[in-house]
Formats: C-alpha cells, structure tokens, sequence
C-alpha cells in the first residue's frame, strides 16, 4: 500500500512540472542548487536565527517527557477531530495533490499565479523532505510511542520508523505548505489564517504520540523557513494575475475560471 501511494505520489509531481512552461524541470534543478548552497550564503542574521530555533528546540528537550504525559491523559477525546485535520494537512499526499492540482490547473488556463503556487508547493514539498530525512537518518531519535525517554538517540543505526522522531516530517510540510499559501494572499486576515492548519498539525503530532514536542517544534521551524526561501526565489517573478485581488470575500479563492 505505502508503495502505491509513493508511486501515486511522484506520479503527480512528475505530472504538474511537465504540465507546467514556466515552472519546470529545468529551474526546479537550477534552483535545488541554489537551495543546497544556501547556508553558504548565510549572514549574521541568518546564523544568529539558526542558533535561536536550535537552543529553544534543544530547550525543550527539557519538557518533553512533561508534555507527552499531559498530552496522553491530560487531553479529551474530543480533540480527535482537530488533530485528525492536523494530520491531513501535513500528510504528503496532501501537499502533492494540491500542487498537481494548481499547477496542472493555472497551465490549461493559463494563470501564471497559479502555476508559479503550485510550483512552490511543489519545491517545498522536495526541500522538506530531503532535509528532513537526512536529519532523521542522522540523529536517529526514539519516537514518544515506542519510549518514554526523551533522550534516546541511535544516530545512523536504523532505518525504521520507530527511529525517525526528529524532526517532525509533518510539521515541516505543514508549515512549508502554510507558508507558501499566506504568501499568495493580500489579505492580513487570511495570511493568518493559512496557518491555522499547520497549528492543528502542530498540536496532532503531539496528541497522536507521534513526536516530542521539541520535534514538532523543529519541524515546523524547519518547514517555514523553507517556505520563505522558495517565496523568495520567485518574489521578482511577473505575475500579473493575483491568487486572491484585492476586496475578495473571506472565502472567495479565485482559480481564474
């Protein structure tokens, strides 16, 4: 089954650069080096950001045995349905098909706004997964289901699941996925909004006992931050078509019909 899904999965990726002119192999490759030399090209700012999320992620290695037991029986059933939403929202078959679906959709009717979102879901969606599963490889975590040690580690000696706790796979995704869509709206409202989801998937890694909170946490960081490296790759790019124009109702998305 996983095998299937995977298949499906680059299927659709595949599928949405051929689709796609503007966005396609050929600058996904140029900018995945860019993506790959970046830390090269970090300054003060950059390093003194990277050193924060890693000692407030390495801080809460401190509460983590705390937050799985509060979460585990502490928490109500009725938080099921959030966290249910969470998950699919950080899934990767969520981020794939909604980048298949822009950007095979702004190609046919040639809307440039949605192809160049569908792109960047697209290139987060890659990003995220390769950084994360190099980190997991190498740090070789417990994950909370299977241990209620926090400090377990088995850096390179498995390639289980069981092993793969830090960071969060969701998370990044969620937040990488969030971060692309806030960028793509003009309203402060729904920019906000876009990251509600990700909060869900946040608090559902936790509840489902899937990840220590410090793993969450690092997903995350990582994940938003690479949704902003991939925004700004293209922010110059001329789009005249806009996602949402400006006074669109709350809930009103255009896909250029």
């Amino acid at each position: 089954m996983n095998s299937l899904r995977y298949k499906i999965l680059i299927f659709l990726f595949f599928a949405s650069l051929i689709h796609s002119q503007s966005y396609n192999f050929k600058r996904l490759g140029d900018e995945t080096v860019e993506f790959i030399k970046s830390p090269l090209n970090w300054n003060g700012n950059d390093f003194l950001k990277f050193g924060l999320i890693t000692s407030a992620g390495l801080g809460m290695f401190f509460i983590d045995e705390d937050v799985k037991q509060f979460s585990q029986t502490k928490i109500p059933s009725e938080f099921y349905i959030p966290s249910e939403i969470g998950r699919i929202w950080g899934e990767p078959y969520f981020s794939a098909c909604l980048s298949a679906v822009f950007l095979i959709h702004g190609s046919a009717v040639k809307n440039e706004a949605n192809k160049k979102l569908g792109f960047e879901i697209a290139q987060t969606f890659a990003y995220s997964i390769l950084t994360i599963g190099v980190i997991k490889i190498s740090l070789g975590r417990e994950r909370p289901r299977i241990s209620d040690d926090a400090w377990n580690f088995n850096p390179f000696n498995s390639f289980e699941d069981n092993y793969f706790s830090m960071p969060s796979g969701h998370n990044a995704l969620a937040f990488s996925l969030s971060s692309v869509l806030s960028n793509s709206f003009q309203s402060d409202v729904m920019k906000v909004l876009s990251f509600v989801p990700a909060a869900f998937t946040f608090f559902s890694r936790i509840y489902q006992n899937h990840h220590w909170i410090s793993d969450a946490f690092i997903g995350g960081a990582i994940g938003y931050f690479i949704g902003q490296f991939v925004v700004n790759l293209h922010k110059f790019d001329d789009n005249s078509q806009k996602l949402v124009p400006e006074n669109t109702p709350l809930f009103s998305i255009n896909f250029a019909l």
